[in-house]
């Protein structure tokens, strides 16, 4: 069995927050166990009280209330508190809805190799009713190439990846002195550790 863990903020997400824990808790079975650090970047809305009683409701989980930092931040700030011995890691976006295999789906596809793994998928845009307006997905090519992904910026969303334990190991002992997003600089991480 695998331990996954997902890494959410929120900030003012009453109105999806609900619909997204839904999502991923429909998904739990046998072949894996899920827990949750949520990190509630000073939210004035209903959004702490939801996250309280799902976390009253569903065992594995921690919260975290704090200064409002902003998502790139206060993203930093869920690494920083992710437990060390969780086989798979998952950033999750507060207006997500997760389609029904992706958990197993990063499963099947990281495995426990000694080295940096990222998996990630494609991403529906959809709108307030989840009809499909677009879709989105890196060529593999271009998303493994350091040249490229310097020249272009990576264009892998944080909310479609699924990374190892190693590659969380990386993460926690190289956080960036610059301002930058989470989910580029774990994704510069991994492909600059892999060569």
């Amino acid at each position: 069995m695998k331990n996954i863990q997902i890494l959410l903020s929120t900030y003012n997400a009453k109105k999806y927050i609900e619909e997204l824990l839904k999502s991923i808790t429909d998904q739990m079975c046998d072949k894996f166990e899920i827990s949750f650090i949520i990190r509630d970047d000073g939210s004035t809305d209903n959004t702490k009280n939801i996250i309280e009683s799902f976390s009253k409701e569903f065992k594995n989980v921690r919260i975290v209330f704090g200064e409002n930092l902003g998502p790139s931040l206060s993203f930093f700030e869920l690494i920083k508190l992710a437990d060390n011995d969780k086989d798979i890691y998952m950033f999750c976006d507060q207006d997500d809805v997760w389609c029904e295999k992706k958990i197993m789906n990063a499963c099947n596809a990281i495995n426990t190799e000694n080295i940096p793994i990222m998996y990630y998928c494609a991403m529906s845009i959809v709108d307030e009713k989840l009809k499909k307006i677009d879709s989105y997905f890196r060529e593999p090519a271009s998303a493994t190439s350091i040249k490229t992904t310097f020249a272009e910026g990576s264009l892998i969303s944080g909310c479609t990846m699924a990374f190892n334990n190693n590659l969380m190991k990386k993460l926690k002992k190289s956080m960036p002195s610059i301002k930058c997003m989470h989910d580029a600089w774990a994704h510069l991480v991994c492909i600059s550790t892999n060569r």
